[in-house]
This record gives C-alpha cells, sequence and structure tokens, in this order.
C-alpha cells in the first residue's frame, strides 16, 4: 500500500489541488451570489437584453436609445406576462377557495364513514386486541399532532417571512433593472478596458469562459426550460381533457416544482393522488395517476435527449452534481452545480486535465 501510495503521490497532489481549487471557486461564488445578489441578477437582465441591443445598435441607433427602447420593451413585455399569468391565477385560486370548504366537508364525511365501518368490526375483535390497538392508534396520534406542529410552526414561520422575501426581491430586481440598464451604456467602454488593460491570462480565462461555459450554461438553461414547459404543458392539457378544475394553477403549480431536485413533481401529484385514495374518490385517482405516469414516461424520453444534445453530460451526472453541490452550499448549490459541471466538461475536452494532473509513467 505504501508503495502504492508513493507512486501515485504526485497525482494525488495533483487531484486535491484541482478539488480544493474547485471547493474555493464554488465556495466563492455561492458567497458573491448571496453577497451581491442585485448584481448578479442585473449581469443575468443585461445578457437577456444584449443581443437586441446590439441589434439596434448595428442600425445605428444610439446606444442610450436602444437600451431604454429595449428595456421599456422587456419590461412591458414581462409585465403582461405576469398580469396575465396573476388574472388567471387569481381567478382559479377564488375556485379553489370557493370550492374547498366542501373539498373538507366531504374529506370529513369519508372519515366519519370509515371510523364507524372500522367501530362495527371492533365490536367482533377480543377486548386485548383492541386493548393493544388502541395503544397503537394512540402512539401515532400522538406522532401525527407532533408532525402537524412542526408543520404548523415552519408554515408559520415561511408566511411570517412572505412580506418580507416579497419585498426584498422587488428591491433586488429593481437595482438589477438599474445596473443591466447603465451596464448596458458602459458596455463598449468596459469591453475597450477590459482588452487593452486586462492581463494575457485573464483575457484567455474570460474568453475559454465565453466560448465553453456561458455558451453551454445557456444551452443547460433552455433545455431546462423545455423540459418544464413540455411538462406543465402535459399536465395543463391532460387536466382539460379529463374536466378538472384549476388547470393553469396545477400545471403552474407542476412547472414550479418540477425545478425542485430529485422531488420534482412528485411533490406535488402523490400528495394529490393520496387524498383522492383517502376520500374515495378512486376514479380520480387513477387518472391523476395516469396523468403522473405519462408525465413521468414522457420525461425519462425526452429528458436525456434535450440534455444530451444541449451539453453532451447525462441528466444522472447533474442531478448529482446539484445533490452534493445542495449540500455543500444550501440553495446556491442549485445555480453553482451546473455551471462547475459544464466547467469540468470543457476542461476535459481542452486537455486541461491531462496537462494538470501527472500520472506515473508505467501506470
Amino acid at each position: 500500500m505504501f508503495e502504492y501510495y508513493r507512486k501515485y503521490a504526485r497525482t494525488i497532489f495533483d487531484i486535491a489541488v484541482i478539488v480544493f481549487t474547485g471547493y474555493v471557486l464554488m465556495f466563492l461564488a455561492s458567497l458573491i451570489f448571496r453577497v451581491a445578489k442585485p448584481i448578479v441578477y442585473g449581469l443575468i437582465l443585461y445578457a437577456l437584453i444584449h443581443p437586441f441591443v446590439e441589434a439596434l445598435a448595428r442600425r445605428r441607433v444610439h446606444r442610450a436609445v436602444a437600451t431604454t427602447v429595449v428595456m421599456l420593451g422587456f419590461l412591458l413585455i414581462l409585465l403582461g406576462l405576469v398580469t396575465l399569468g396573476a388574472v388567471i391565477l387569481v381567478n382559479e385560486l377564488n375556485s379553489l377557495a370557493q370550492n374547498l370548504p366542501e373539498y373538507m366537508r366531504y374529506l370529513q364525511r369519508q372519515f366519519e364513514q370509515q371510523t364507524a365501518h372500522l367501530q362495527a368490526r371492533l365490536d367482533r375483535v377480543p377486548p386485548e386486541a383492541i386493548v393493544e390497538v388502541q395503544r397503537y392508534l394512540t402512539q401515532a396520534v400522538d406522532t401525527i399532532n407532533a408532525w402537524l406542529k412542526d408543520g404548523v410552526f415552519m408554515l408559520f414561520n415561511l408566511v411570517k417571512g412572505v412580506p418580507f422575501r416579497i419585498t426584498q426581491w422587488v428591491v433586488h430586481w429593481g437595482l438589477a433593472v438599474i445596473i443591466a440598464f447603465f451596464f448596458s451604456l458602459e458596455y463598449d467602454r468596459f469591453r475597450e478596458a477590459f482588452h487593452t488593460r486586462a492581463p494575457g491570462t485573464l483575457r484567455r480565462a474570460v474568453r475559454f469562459l465565453q466560448e465553453n461555459v456561458l455558451s453551454g450554461l445557456g444551452r443547460y438553461v433552455k433545455a431546462q426550460f423545455k423540459i418544464v414547459s413540455i411538462t406543465a404543458m402535459i399536465i395543463f392539457v391532460g387536466m382539460i381533457l379529463l374536466r378538472m378544475p384549476n388547470a393553469f394553477f396545477v400545471a403552474l403549480l407542476s412547472g414550479i416544482a418540477d425545478f425542485v431536485p430529485v422531488l420534482g413533481i412528485s411533490s406535488l401529484f402523490l400528495p394529490w393522488i393520496g387524498y383522492h385514495l383517502i376520500v374515495g374518490d378512486y376514479r380520480t385517482a387513477l387518472w391523476v395517476t395516469v396523468l403522473y405516469a405519462v408525465v413521468v414516461v414522457v420525461r425519462q424520453i425526452v429528458e436525456p435527449r434535450i440534455v444530451g444534445e444541449s451539453l453532451g453530460v447525462s441528466p444522472f451526472t447533474m442531478l448529482a452534481a446539484i445533490i452534493v453541490s445542495t449540500s455543500l452550499f444550501g440553495a446556491v448549490g442549485i445555480f453553482v452545480a451546473p455551471v462547475v459541471v459544464i466547467l469540468i466538461k470543457a476542461l476535459i475536452e481542452q486537455g486541461y486535465f491531462a496537462r494538470w494532473i501527472r500520472w506515473p509513467e508505467d501506470r
């Protein structure tokens, strides 16, 4: 064993240095995202409007005018989409709120019927068995009560922080709009200063990131939005065909849940199916299960093709990276992991790892 370590000492050291450097870069990226969110949002917004600003600038439109027109147009389109979605969402939420008491009464009636049926069966059971069952039921009720108390406490803390988070989100994106606007105005000057004053190593590194990482990240984001759009569309059309209420709300909620690692739409569909099974609505439970199965099958067919064609990275690799990154850096790791995976892939394809890692000659 010692001879093995002696043989691969330099290799192990090189790999350790690369891993440590990657960890430091990921930590710095997560720290920058936490500390300077408006700047990050502003750069993302600028990346969205930059092609349109450049198209107008090539037509000899003054950059300030082009930036103002594109920014206003982008904000108006976004505001229109948000308003339209909010109107549809509010209407469906009102419908859900009106029907919710009926759902709860139906659930209560089903629970009372099941309890009466169980009581009739218990009359024929020996007393010792009833005492034992009651003991287990008491323990189960106590456990459920503890879970409910924890859940209510967590929900209270979550709801309590919603106004602050909404205000913070609005402030961050308001600053992001201002940052993107002024950065677009000064883009030519920043680019000239970078090309004339930045060190050559830094310019080559930035060029490598632009050509490999940023383009790959853009393809990854497009692939994810394609997958989420397909999922939401299937659910929306399926609920319309099945004449289920609140189709838009459920499709939108499914699209949001689809971004959650590991769980995805299962976090929405499994409780939904369980509710219909509890209340005895087996027909609806069956159709919801079929819809869920269709979505899962389509995702299994579409996701490897879309992600593979976009990045050449398997969904398993990306998912594993997101899980590890999330456990290390929290929610920010969801956004850091794709960047790291794309960067590693680009470094491997460009042959950097082969130059950085020294292997024994007789390996």
